[in-house]
């Protein structure tokens, strides 16, 4: 479909050529062949194009109609080509181009509330490591990467490239104009030395990779919610007779990778402190360091707590488990198994989200911060947690919980034990322990029953020893 509404744009430039040109209707190839252009890419990525996007591609096709024909008018019209700007003539042609520009610019910032992002680009540096920007509602789609390089890109180049001046004082004042623009919100910027990708490294959640958008919350729960939909037609998109279920097993891997890049990205929100490292008296400037608000690291922790604790956060994939199978080559599966192992991939995410939360020196900074703003205690989180791991289906917990609860267990009997951690953090493990050994009381079936039992055992074990 893409590709035949191009080649009719393509058509609307030959019949300018052939018909158009020396008519009143000059334009209306223009127009028609710009807003062709526009819709033959978004229909290839089979959306529909919006109606204020082809309209905005019209009218900028006239006003290049216009503003293209203006060089050559007094060569036209002894030429004896007689379109609609030879007729209006210089004056009035420079009119409707500055007229449609205008126009187009308010249509653009009535109807698209990125249009800045068409100046500025995604994100405020080429150097930052960004998720892939795919929208949620297909309808609402921007651009997927970033097309140019962003505002500290450019700030960091006039720092270092623009043109000095001889005098020294003068340069000096120059440079210091440069700089006391660093705390301008366009110019958010930090590099591998702040992210917290890695457990324990960082402070600023800000500051990571795989993220995006100002609200990386909001945002990391759309594309939970986008991977969630491409699991459901997974299985359908990618099984294709001829072929191996090798290209499916590798789209589920992706998909679920980018599913626990942003539990990772929302994660690093609790226990969250945001730098600003502006100079004393700059424009601008706010306190040099600010614990995420409460509100944000709890609506962090419900996140967490639905899409990566939750009874049912894996359901969705349940359909294509029977599928993940890869193709073999040769001798590649010698000495190890082919099955998915599913139940450990996930686990192996889970417990990458309980290592931040349970993290020696993240935990001290939840006290620390305490003292300059922060409301979020250690023991009011891993009462959070434990809940998040054990609240949902204390009964019965289905073989991923089970998992997901002995590691948590594990995780806090190793917390109390080790001399890493502050007083704080233990008296809040030793909490959680006592928790946790009440609800192994419980269990409805033989299998819940003996789960608990072993929970039960290590948790008595742990506190004998201690």
């Amino acid at each position: 479909k893409g590709g035949l509404i191009y080649l009719f744009g393509v058509g609307m430039g030959i019949s300018y050529n052939l018909y158009f040109k020396s008519t009143l209707l000059s334009p209306l190839p223009y127009a028609i062949a710009f807003g062709a252009l526009v819709s033959c890419i978004v229909v290839a990525t089979d959306r529909n194009p919006p109606l204020w996007l082809i309209t905005a591609a019209s009218l900028l096709g006239v006003a290049a109609h216009f503003a293209n024909v203006l060089k050559d008018l007094d060569q036209d019209l002894t030429s004896g080509i007689k379109g609609l700007p030879q007729r209006l003539g210089k004056k009035y042609s420079r009119l409707i181009v500055s007229f449609l520009l205008i126009s187009t610019t308010l249509l653009l910032n009535d109807t698209h509330p990125n249009t800045p992002l068409l100046v500025i680009g995604l994100i405020a540096s080429v150097m930052d490591y960004p998720a892939v920007n795919v929208a949620l509602d297909k309808n609402k789609q921007g651009d997927y990467f970033t097309t140019r390089p962003g505002p500290y890109d450019a700030w960091a180049i006039e720092f270092a490239y623009s043109q000095g001046l001889n005098n020294e004082t003068n340069e000096k004042a120059r440079l210091e104009k440069i700089l006391s623009r660093s705390s301008d919100t366009l110019l958010i910027f930090g590099n591998d030395a702040d992210d917290m990708r890695g457990v324990g490294s960082g402070i600023d959640p800000r500051i990571n990779v795989n993220d995006m958008s100002g609200d990386a919350i909001s945002f990391g729960v759309d594309r939970i919610k986008l991977a969630n939909q491409l699991f459901t037609k997974l299985k359908e998109k990618y099984s294709k007779n001829g072929q191996s279920y090798q290209e499916l097993f590798q789209a589920y891997r992706i998909a679920q990778s980018e599913y626990f890049n942003q539990v990772n990205v929302i994660a690093r929100y609790v226990g969250g402190v945001f730098v600003d490292r502006s100079f004393i008296g700059q424009a601008g400037a706010t306190k040099p360091l600010i614990p995420v608000d409460y509100k944000e690291q709890k609506r962090a922790m419900d996140v967490l707590t639905k899409y990566a604790f939750a009874p049912d956060a894996f359901t969705v994939q349940s359909d294509l488990y029977n599928y993940l199978q890869l193709q073999r080559r040769g001798f590649n599966f010698f000495g190890s198994n082919e099955d998915p192992k599913i139940h450990a991939r996930i686990l192996g995410y889970q417990t990458s989200i309980m290592a931040h939360l349970l993290n020696a020196t993240m935990l001290r900074r939840l006290t620390d911060t305490k003292l300059y703003g922060n409301k979020y205690s250690v023991l009011e989180m891993m009462n959070d947690l434990t809940k998040a791991c054990f609240a949902a289906d204390a009964s019965n917990p289905n073989s991923f919980r089970q998992n997901l609860q002995n590691a948590y267990v594990e995780n806090i009997i190793a917390l109390f034990k080790s001399g890493r951690y502050d007083a704080v953090s233990q008296a809040a493990a030793l909490s959680q322990l006592k928790q946790v050994g009440n609800i192994c009381k419980g269990g409805t079936t033989d299998e819940a029953k003996a789960h608990y039992a072993n929970l039960k055992l290590k948790i008595d074990q742990a506190l004998a020893e201690k």
